[in-house]
């Protein structure tokens, strides 16, 4: 089974808000190789710009590097 994540998932996770024990329930998954994890260029950069807006260019980097690893 093939998961596609939006901007919203992630920033769950990264501000600690409803819904991100289900993104790494997906993510721990996807490592497991159960299932596939994807996320479209288009919603990394709604993350990113998230981030550079609320913390700053340099955790908007961290974060994106994070995610594409």
């Amino acid at each position: 089974m093939r998961y596609l994540l939006d901007a919203c998932a992630l920033l769950a996770v990264i501000n600690g808000e409803a819904g991100a024990d289900m993104v790494f329930d997906l993510r721990n998954r996807a490592r497991a190789g159960t299932i596939r994890l994807s996320m479209s260029i288009v919603q990394l950069l709604e993350v990113y710009y998230d981030r550079l807006y609320v913390a700053g260019e340099h955790d908007a980097r961290v974060i994106v590097e994070s995610i594409l690893c």
